[in-house]
């Protein structure tokens, strides 16, 4: 499962239509609905926050609108548009690592956007994180799981 950090807006067609789905997912982890996946560390930081079931609607409406952008049909239904927009720190290491990420990937997938980001210092970030100067964080599955 990859929640980025990074706004969708930077993803390509497969990231994207996969990040509505894993967070789908991560958003029925939240609400205890399943237990897949639940001890993923991209969860904790969510699960860390006072409000964590509010951060993941807000974090899917904004790919929810970026999708609908794009002509993507994602079902508004399948969340909450109530809520309140909080955030969540991201450190400024974080982003520079899920930016190398993203660019192997498209470098494979989408050559296009790979330039496009490859000339582009730093990209945006999702609405919902506040960037904070500090090491890369532990986000990542470890490689035995």
């Amino acid at each position: 499962m990859r929640i980025w950090s990074v706004h969708p807006k930077h993803l390509d067609r497969k990231a994207l239509v996969s990040l509505w789905h894993e967070t789908l997912l991560a958003k029925h982890v939240l609400l205890q609905k399943t237990s897949t996946r639940a001890l993923n560390p991209q969860l904790t930081r969510f699960n860390d926050h006072p409000h964590p079931i509010e951060c993941i609607h807000y974090y899917l409406s904004i790919i929810y609108h970026e999708g609908r952008r794009r002509g993507y049909e994602f079902k508004r239904e399948k969340i909450s548009h109530v809520f309140r927009e909080h955030t969540i720190t991201i450190t400024d290491k974080q982003i520079a690592e899920e930016r190398k990420y993203l660019l192997k990937k498209l470098e494979r997938r989408d050559l296009n956007r790979y330039h496009e980001l490859l000339n582009t210092d730093s990209l945006e970030t999702h609405p919902l994180f506040k960037v904070v100067s500090s090491e890369v964080e532990n986000l990542e599955m470890p490689a035995s799981a």
